[in-house]
């Protein structure tokens, strides 16, 4: 899907509305802005840092209302505005049936989850966690359901070993932004609904609603499980994280996992730190080894 070419006359002529925030909101507007497109509105959530959202409006004369957990109010500002379509990137609030039906385009979102999989609030932090080799991008119709409307355009991203949930992040959002910009772009050239692929949820997988006590070190699990939780919960996210001895918390800001397998990793209390295929193993030898050497 390329750029419309057919004028301002076009863009002027569908009423647009953007609902969002943080850098997903803040890549999907500015796409769309510097393709030319004016929005009639932007709603950004209260209780969140939305002051880029609010920078970027105001470089483009665009309107500002700020959603405090009122959806009667929400709906009279889509009644009053009466947007052709509106357009959602990360906002923490299900829309519902009635705000749903207003635009006779309909409601388009993008989601950072390959839909079906990762349905829910967190689909990065999980597919990170659940080591996943490619991340996924969505815009999809919105429905009543949590992420169940149908797909208009997916597109994913590796995952490398070296990637952590803010790479990851920045990954995506630039994906999602350029699948969306082509959806618009369809959506005003054809001036009608656009028909979407219906989800299969027999293929859906959640990303549920992640809590402080959920980033906490299960040392039983593997390395690289333990690995991906770390990585998964870097900063700015809260880390994961242990007790000491005295049961006080210590975050955790990075970990390796070690490729190079039987490489001498340290020397402690007369014994070996050792890499293994899945983690690290302490040893007694006959003579001494030198840090950094690699048993065969």
């Amino acid at each position: 899907m390329n750029q419309i070419d057919k004028g301002d006359d076009m863009q002027q002529a569908m009423k647009m509305m953007f609902i969002g925030w943080n850098e997903n909101g803040e890549k999907c507007l500015q796409t769309l802005l510097d393709k030319s497109y004016r929005f009639e509105q932007l709603v950004v959530p209260t209780g969140y840092d939305t002051e880029p959202m609010k920078r970027l409006a105001s470089q483009h004369d665009l309107p500002v209302y700020e959603y405090a957990n009122d959806l009667t109010a929400l709906k009279d500002l889509v009644e009053k505005i009466q947007p052709d379509v509106i357009l959602v990137a990360s906002f923490p609030k299900l829309l519902t049936a009635d705000i749903l039906a207003l635009p006779k385009y309909g409601v388009i979102n993008v989601h950072t989850g390959e839909l079906p999989k990762y349905r829910g609030f967190h689909p990065l932090n999980w597919a990170i966690i659940r080591d996943e080799a490619r991340i996924g991008v969505t815009v999809h119709y919105m429905d009543v359901g949590m992420d169940t409307g149908d797909v208009l355009a997916q597109g994913t991203v590796d995952m490398n070993h070296d990637d952590d949930i803010v790479s990851i992040k920045e990954k995506t959002t630039t994906l999602g932004a350029e699948l969306l910009g082509g959806v618009v772009d369809d959506l005003v050239t054809r001036n009608a609904k656009l028909i979407g692929r219906q989800q299969r949820d027999s293929q859906a997988l959640f990303a549920p609603k992640r809590g402080p006590a959920d980033g906490r070190i299960k040392w039983t699990n593997t390395s690289r499980d333990i690995f991906n939780m770390v990585r998964a919960l870097v900063d700015p996210y809260p880390n994961a994280f242990a007790l000491d001895s005295q049961g006080q918390e210590v975050r955790l800001k990075k970990a390796v996992v070690y490729g190079d397998v039987g490489k001498v990793l340290a020397q402690v209390d007369g014994a070996y730190l050792i890499s293994t295929g899945d983690g690290v193993i302490l040893v007694k030898t006959d003579r001494q080894l030198a840090v950094g050497e690699r048993l065969q």
